[in-house]
């Protein structure tokens, strides 16, 4: 009975000192990554830019980066930034990096243009972030929003590569439906269809349902496409070719408008 009673006071004195949810390897200050951002343009930035960082796991080439962690601030630069992150979704054999944007009521106008690494891989928590300017866009590149509703656009590069079909392959396309907000189109195997939102320059996809047919070559382009059109925030039109932004900016994805049927 002695030795139980030991037992329990003992357990009893260990939880007290460790404090709730503690445990080895437990610490009560939370996961950051911390840093700077900056650019190297002389302009004087209005109160309302706004820059966001974010935390991202990078691992996997195939799909769209996951956010792990993000911070917001506002005003003109430079920026001292501290991004909060759960530990425990780090894994050391992944690779996270950092991605950083200034926008203007609603406008990117400075973006990462480079890897940011941190976390893993021999990376520490801090970095420093230098934004690039984005080229200003002509006036007139997506006044005309008919250019971008109702032209059959064909698939011309994924990132910057360009896409090289087989000689039988179908011809990936996608069109986008004003009347019903619908878009559609295919890859290089399987189509594809579902909801979209145009506001401006800004263009995002809802949830696209496609067609699973198994095809011996053309799965990698379907795949890469249809992350591409999920990770599209903004679009621009140049001179017949239509361009699909991320969030950071970067290309995902350009068409150029051909002679297929206006709807798809």
């Amino acid at each position: 009975m002695r030795r139980l009673i030991l037992t329990l006071l003992t357990g009893m004195l260990a939880a007290a000192c460790n404090g709730p949810g503690a445990g080895p390897g437990s610490s009560a200050e939370p996961a950051v990554v911390t840093g700077t951002a900056m650019y190297r343009e002389r302009i004087m930035l209005p109160p309302t830019a706004v820059f966001e960082v974010k935390l991202e796991d990078v691992s996997r080439q195939d799909v769209a980066a996951t956010v792990i962690g993000a911070a917001r601030i506002e005003g003109p630069g430079p920026y001292t930034f501290s991004i909060g992150y759960d530990p425990a979704r780090i894994d050391e054999r992944m690779t996270y990096s950092l991605r950083g944007t200034v926008t203007v009521d609603g406008q990117l106008m400075f973006t990462t243009d480079m890897t940011y690494p941190v976390l893993t891989r021999g990376a520490g928590s801090e970095a420093e972030l230098l934004l690039k300017r984005v080229p200003a866009l002509p006036a007139d590149d997506n006044d005309d929003s008919a250019a971008l509703e109702g032209t059959f656009w064909i698939l011309t590069h994924l990132g910057g590569t360009e896409v090289e079909l087989a000689e039988d392959s179908a011809q990936p396309h996608l069109v986008l439906e004003a009347d019903s907000n619908r878009a559609g189109g295919s890859g290089d195997c399987n189509r594809f269809s579902g909801g979209y939102e145009v506001d401006g320059s800004k263009l995002a996809f809802g949830q696209l349902a496609m067609t699973m047919m198994a095809c011996v070559e053309g799965m990698a382009i379907d795949n890469q496409l249809s992350v591409a059109l999920q990770s599209t925030e903004t679009f621009a039109i140049e001179a017949g070719r239509l361009k699909l932004l991320d969030s950071g900016g970067t290309v995902v994805a350009t068409f150029e408008a051909g002679e297929g049927p206006a709807r798809d």
